[in-house]
Formats: structure tokens, C-alpha cells, sequence
């Protein structure tokens, strides 16, 4: 998920509000971003994947043309 859009929750899951970053690594139960705003700074943080809604690319974009097969 390297360079992908993460979206995560931020409140009540039904709320219309979340967060956005970009993805740096997925380990276990933690997704690690940068981002801003976190902190008001643009800074890398851990968040819980249990808060993470999806993984977003831009239409049309194929990372393994970018990660050597990476998906």
C-alpha cells in the first residue's frame, strides 16, 4: 500500500468526517502515514488499522509500474 491514500475514521464511525494521509507501511495492527494537520504539523504517525476505512490510488494508477509488482 506504499504511496497509497489511507482513510481512516476520526469520531463516530458514521460520521462524515476522517482523516487522509499517505501510506509509508502496514505492520500488524498499525498503519504508519505522513500527513498534515497531525498535530498541526505535517508530521509521520501510527495509527490503529482498525480505524482505517480504505486505501484509495488514483484512477488509472498501477503501482507496480512504479514498485516493481508491489501491490
Amino acid at each position: 500500500k506504499l504511496g497509497a491514500i489511507a482513510i481512516f475514521e476520526r469520531g463516530a464511525p458514521e460520521a462524515l468526517s476522517g482523516h487522509v494521509a499517505i501510506a509509508l507501511a502496514e505492520d500488524g495492527g498499525v498503519v504508519t502515514v505522513i500527513g498534515g494537520n497531525q498535530g498541526n504539523m505535517v508530521s509521520i504517525q501510527k495509527y490503529p488499522k482498525s480505524k482505517l476505512i480504505s486505501y484509495m490510488w488514483p484512477e488509472n494508477y498501477d503501482p507496480s509500474a512504479y514498485y516493481g509488482g508491489y501491490k
